[in-house]
């Protein structure tokens, strides 16, 4: 019976063998058409990806030497060299595609000139001569399946930021490290505080009658809270809103028995707002594509900020306190149109959670101010 078995085995594995070949053939010919539609759609990196799990599956198929891995090999460096920018990257996966199959001809919708230019670049490299643009899918071989792709985009491929692979890094040369820039998460909320100061000139805001004599810097308070959540429009531009909740202490009560006229309640006593609020829409551009990643902010929005100003002549002398015999520390608003810059450093820890540091500045109108934040906190990306 074993025997039996063995010699059908026999008989039949040249079957199965074609079997698993066509299959692999099909499947491979599949992800490049899937190839080509995403980098017609501008997914280059989507494409470059499909490209790579059919040059994996060559490669396990026994197929790396067949016209179909050549095929795939060009398309990788249409996809590199058009898409993401990648010329050497672009030129090397040509070079592949000629060493597999010489006369390979360029596929007719993909005879961009900068994409000829290369390829014949690529073919002169290895000895051949120029080649024309004839419509062969396959590149050399009859049995090599027809891929037929779609026509070369008009639309310019958006720029990607340039990120350097380590010479000896093969896999990260062959997923288009060089010149990729990794995009992670697109959805980012911060939870961040800190603490503020300000230019204040004016008037007190519960008593206008005390003024500021001498305008300088002034704390805007204890602490603020600065909740913030954005999108990422591209790896390194991001568009937030940010909410500033500032927490006002250290001010004193306006004893309103000494200010004729004052109406502050049953015990006399005028007290500064506790809090102010401001919303700022924020677009924020990021450098480097590692751990350390530095940016830069502009922000503009509407709101309050109030800051506290010690008064140490007020007209009638010290009116504030329970007693009334205290020099007055009151609040100063200014607003409530807000902007500026800022900077700031996010450090990541993972693809999804970082540490936060930054300064944000903006000039207030038309209550003026120039007042500037430092905050920290921590970032999720989802």
């Amino acid at each position: 019976m074993t025997t039996l078995v063995l010699l059908a085995l026999a008989v039949l594995a040249p079957d199965i063998a074609r079997a698993a070949d066509e299959r692999a053939l099909a499947k491979v010919t599949d992800l490049n058409v899937k190839a080509i539609q995403a980098y017609e759609a501008l997914e280059f990196d989507r494409a470059r990806k499909l490209l790579k799990e059919a040059l994996d599956l060559c490669a396990k198929s026994g197929l790396e030497k067949h016209p179909i891995a050549a095929r795939t090999h060009f398309h990788m460096g249409v996809v590199l060299m058009l898409g993401l920018k990648q010329k050497e990257l672009g030129a090397k996966q040509f070079q592949k595609a000629l060493e597999i199959t010489p006369d390979i001809k360029p596929t007719k919708n993909l005879d961009n000139p900068e994409v000829m230019e290369a390829f014949n670049e690529a073919v002169g490299s290895a000895g051949e001569g120029t080649p024309d643009t004839g419509n062969q899918p396959g590149g050399g071989g009859a049995d090599a399946p027809t891929v037929n792709p779609p026509a070369y985009p008009p639309r310019a491929p958006r720029p990607v930021r340039p990120r350097t692979c380590p010479p000896d890094d093969d896999d990260c040369q062959e997923q288009g490290g060089d010149g990729e820039e990794k995009a992670g998460p697109p959805f980012f909320i911060g939870l961040m505080g800190g603490s503020g100061w300000g230019y204040a000139t004016g008037f007190a805001e519960v008593y206008p009658a005390n003024k500021v004599t001498a305008p300088g810097f002034a704390q805007s308070g204890l602490v603020q809270l600065a909740p913030e959540v954005g999108y990422f429009v591209t790896p390194s531009l991001r568009i937030s809103l940010q909410l500033r909740f500032q927490i006002v202490s250290g001010t004193t009560p306006i004893n309103a028995r000494n200010v004729p006229g004052a109406n502050c309640g049953t015990d006399m006593l005028c007290d500064d707002f506790p809090n102010a609020v401001a919303v700022l829409a924020r677009a924020s551009w990021f450098f480097g594509s590692d751990t350390f990643r530095p940016y830069f902010s502009a922000a503009a929005g509407g709101g309050q900020i109030r800051h506290s100003v010690l008064f140490k002549n007020a007209p009638s002398g010290p009116i504030c306190g329970a007693a009334g015999n205290q020099v007055c520390v009151n609040t100063v608003l200014s607003g409530p149109v807000f902007v500026g810059p800022g900077a700031g450093l996010l450090i990541a820890i993972s693809e999804n959670f970082g540490i936060i540091a930054e300064m944000q500045s903006v000039l207030g109108f038309p209550k003026f101010t120039f007042h500037f934040d430092l905050n920290a906190g921590v970032a999720l990306r989802f």
